[in-house]
C-alpha cells in the first residue's frame, strides 16, 4: 500500500516492521545519538533494538528511530507498507 499526499511528493519511505514500534508510528532507521540529535522531527523516539532488515546491528550506542506517521505525512513523505 503506497500513502501519496499530493503530486508534490517528497521522499519515499518504505516501511519495515519492528517489534518495538508503538501506535501511530513509523520504524524511520536506526543511528547513534548524534544521528538522533540531528533529526529535524519533533516526535522522534529512541528505541532500544536496532535492526537492519530483520537483524540485530551489533555496534555500540546504536539505537532505533521512530518518528510519528501524522509528523511524516505532513512532511509529505511517501509511506510504502509491504
Amino acid at each position: 500500500m503506497v500513502t501519496k499526499l499530493d503530486k508534490k511528493a517528497g521522499p519515499e519511505l518504505r516501511v519495515t516492521k519492528h517489534p518495538e514500534t508503538q501506535e501511530g508510528e513509523i520504524y524511520y532507521g536506526y543511528g547513534d545519538d548524534d544521528t538522533f540529535g540531528l533529526s529535524p522531527f519533533t516526535s522522534k523516539r529512541k528505541g532500544d533494538i536496532p535492526l537492519d532488515q530483520g537483524k540485530l546491528v551489533l555496534a555500540p550506542d546504536v539505537h532505533p528511530i521512530f518518528i510519528q506517521r501524522k509528523e511524516l505525512e505532513k512532511a509529505n513523505y511517501t509511506i510504502v507498507e509491504e
